[in-house]
């Protein structure tokens, strides 16, 4: 499309920076009726022209820019349109009544790029930012401050006639950049300080305070030596650069969440809109084509096509009859409107957890106790060392040099941003994979596991067995069906979703709403009593050489049995090979009947001392402690694994719609597969030797730092440049370090 519509000159802005793929954009069904309504109503008045302004998704380089601006002037009516990448915004401008949004829209997203609403984060994320706007004074002060400054470098002799008015002009330099600049670090430091806390801040706030309130005693005693006004007005520029740089990466990556967030915001209950937040159970909604679907719900329609990327991690559609259930994630691919009744609240969704801030927004405390002690070193270095200086030589201006230089160049902002870098590196290498961190301990944790202890059903199997004797079910009464429902649609255990999904798209029979005395016992089976008092199970089966799985009873007689069959995941077998051949121990430790475990362990090529069958929640729990030696991973996904997870040393569970142990769980994964294993472990080590090299740069870099300024060698504004250069190497070394991942 590119090369036929003679936009080549794409290629030559792009030049060697990267493009997000279009992948599925360019073919999937989304809904502009907001896009129309905002038009509308741009054209709704009597001026000849309409402006609007939306975000925008994929634009990721100038020729991005070019080539969404070049789309826009072909288009009929146009006038004049400004895209800036960086917030994700396009502001456009048209003649009423001759421009089609729609075309322009739909022609966008061929190309890879989106329309999308302009809402209030990303609104305020390309707003005005105040950190900008100190920087820009900031920047005119430091300039002015070295302009006035500099003749006096050059030889300007003091009894200059413009002397005593340039070092005037310098100091209301340093004035108003320590009133612009320098009190966004001393407010911070001093907020850290009334906590009871030692942030980095502290060290440059003392530096700027030291300088400045050390020149001005200068300044009125006319000690030339203790004239910091240049240093001061140049460091406050050059730390707000660096602050506001970090902050554009951060937003650069929230911005990217929201760009992958297609969530509704809000749905149709009864033809009016409701926040999906607002959703209860048992309640009918409607999503749109492309919309993805935000909880679990029954489909009340007669058939809907479902895509999976968001449950399964890769691209898969499937059709899903009515009654079935469909998942929260799924993407709508259908024509008209879906009619859905939700079956969960919007926070016990799993889109929910997938969308919620993961392990980038948790604090660290591994580092912040590392920065600590390191914060309080500094300052007893500098403080000594600077107050050593000025009693031993007697020169107050020196000492204070001293104190400047160790405070300034050893700020430990590089370390700061370098190591919740590499986490972020890493997180995002992991959402690659389909894994989502929740604690940051797990990575160091990760790489010490040795031994991987997996649940069987749900976990190592698909989450949804296949229903062998799928007669015995069809042969029930209407009422011994009903409450069959009720019950297997009150678990969440696989073979109860199995039976829940059977019951709805072949009977059509579904669970009663809002049923009370649904009892579930961890590793045993359900427990209902109805209406009328009667005493329902749905459990193990008592005999130990029948071939069923559960047994459904009524007042404890034996109604129906039920067989099913199990498939592993994609890459179990080939994954769980490889992780022993790397010298990692396997072992498969399930409450199911011995000879399904047993088939299964063969197929997997574990020892018999590797697999244990019919275990109860407590004998799982004792099996991790034995085996534990701070190097257990478990992998498991029902209420009858959460004891082993509190004795495992680390622990990972499939990602799927109320799951109990999404919370306990330090990570979860959304694959079909296990193929993520082995990717994850290997990105464990290589964020710890990142780290490590960070640490020991770091290590080095201020010690021979900190010795030279201790020599009284080292000039503040030389100590000013090389502090962010030494942020820069950091940083660069992370990137290095991940490069590829």
């Amino acid at each position: 499309m590119i090369t036929e519509g003679g936009l080549d000159r794409f290629y030559d802005l792009k030049g060697k920076s990267t493009t997000r793929p279009v992948q599925n954009l360019a073919f999937e069904q989304h809904d502009y009726q907001w896009l129309l309504d905002l038009a509308s109503n741009a054209e709704a008045n009597e001026d000849p022209t309409a402006r609007i302004e939306v975000g925008l998704d994929g634009a990721s380089c100038a020729g991005c820019v070019w080539l969404i601006e070049s789309l826009f002037t072909k288009q009929l009516g146009s006038l004049q349109i400004l895209t800036d990448p960086a917030s994700g915004r396009i502001d456009m401008s048209w003649e009423r009544h001759r421009f089609d949004i729609m075309a322009f829209a739909l022609t966008l997203q061929r190309f890879g790029y989106k329309l999308c609403p302009l809402d209030a984060k990303r609104a305020h994320a390309g707003g005005r930012d105040p950190l900008l706007n100190r920087l820009g004074l900031c920047a005119a002060f430091a300039m002015n401050s070295m302009a006035f400054t500099l003749p006096k470098y050059l030889g300007m002799p003091p009894d200059f006639m413009f002397a005593s008015l340039f070092q005037l002009i310098t100091a209301a330099s340093a004035t108003l950049a320590m009133a612009v600049g320098g009190s966004y670090f001393i407010r911070r430091a001093w907020q850290a300080f009334q906590l009871g806390v030692l942030h980095v801040d502290v060290p440059i706030a003392l530096g700027l305070v030291f300088a400045f309130v050390g020149s001005m005693i200068g300044w009125l005693l006319g000690m030339e030596s203790m004239l910091y006004f240049d240093f001061v007005a140049i460091f406050v520029f050059l730390m707000l650069g660096g602050r506001w740089l970090q902050e554009q990466v951060l937003r650069r990556n929230q911005r990217r969440l929201f760009e992958q967030d297609a969530v509704p915001k809000q749905v149709l209950v009864d033809g009016e809109l409701v926040a999906i937040s607002a959703l209860a159970p048992g309640q009918a909604y409607e999503v749109k084509p492309g919309q993805i679907i935000p909880v679990a719900s029954r489909i009340l329609s007669k058939a809907a096509l479902l895509g999976m990327e968001w449950i399964q991690g890769e691209s898969d559609t499937r059709e899903q009859s009515e009654g079935s259930v469909a998942a929260s994630g799924a993407v709508y691919r259908g024509n008209e409107p879906l009619l859905l009744e939700a079956r969960e609240t919007w926070a016990d969704s799993l889109l929910y957890r997938l969308t919620k801030s993961q392990s980038g927004s948790k604090g660290h405390p591994f580092l912040q106790r590392v920065l600590s002690i390191y914060l309080w070193v500094v300052l007893a270095i500098g403080l000594l060392g600077g107050t050593l200086w000025a009693w031993s030589t007697g020169d107050i201006a020196r000492g204070l040099q001293v104190t400047l230089s160790i405070f300034v160049i050893s700020c430990p902002c590089a370390l700061g941003v370098a190591v919740p870098l590499a986490d972020e590196f890493a997180a995002s290498a992991a959402r690659r994979l389909g894994v989502f961190v929740q604690r940051l301990s797990f990575w160091s944790r990760l790489r010490r596991v040795r031994q991987l202890l997996f649940d069987k059903t749900g976990t190592l199997t698909m989450d949804t067995p296949q229903l062998v004797n799928a007669t015995a079910l069809a042969a029930l009464d209407d009422n011994a069906t009903q409450q069959l429902a009720t019950m297997a649609g009150s678990s969440t255990h696989p073979i109860s979703k199995s039976l829940t999904e059977y019951l709805a798209s072949k009977l059509g029979v579904h669970p009663l709403p809002h049923a009370h005395g649904v009892e579930e016992i961890p590793g045993q089976g359900m427990r209902y009593v109805d209406t009328q008092q009667q005493v329902w199970t749905l459990s193990k089966p008592r005999l130990a050489d029948t071939t069923a799985d559960v047994e459904f009873r009524c007042n404890d007689s034996l109604i129906a049995m039920f067989q099913f069959e199990d498939t592993l995941r994609d890459g179990a077998e080939r994954e769980i090979l490889n992780l022993e051949q790397s010298g990692l121990r396997s072992y498969l430790l399930s409450g199911d009947r011995e000879a399904k475990v047993a088939r299964l362990a063969s197929t997997l090529g574990l020892s018999p001392d590797r697999w244990n069958a019919r275990m109860t929640p407590d004998e799982k729990a004792i099996r991790v402690a034995e085996l534990d030696h701070q190097d257990t991973l478990y992998v498991g996904d029902g209420a009858n694994d959460s004891l082993a997870f509190d004795e495992a040393y680390a622990t990972l569970t499939p990602a799927f719609d109320r799951n109990l142990l999404s919370d306990k769980a330090d990570c979860y994964f959304v694959t079909r597969g296990f193929s993520f294993l082995t990717p994850m472990i290997q990105l464990a080590h290589r964020r710890h030797h990142v780290i490590q090299s960070v640490f020991g740069f770091a290590v080095l870099y201020n010690a021979a730092a900190i010795a030279v300024c201790l020599t009284g060698h080292m000039n503040p504004l030389l100590a000013a440049i090389l502090m962010p250069l030494s942020s820069v190497a950091t940083t660069a070394a992370v990137v290095l370090g991940f490069k590829g991942s």
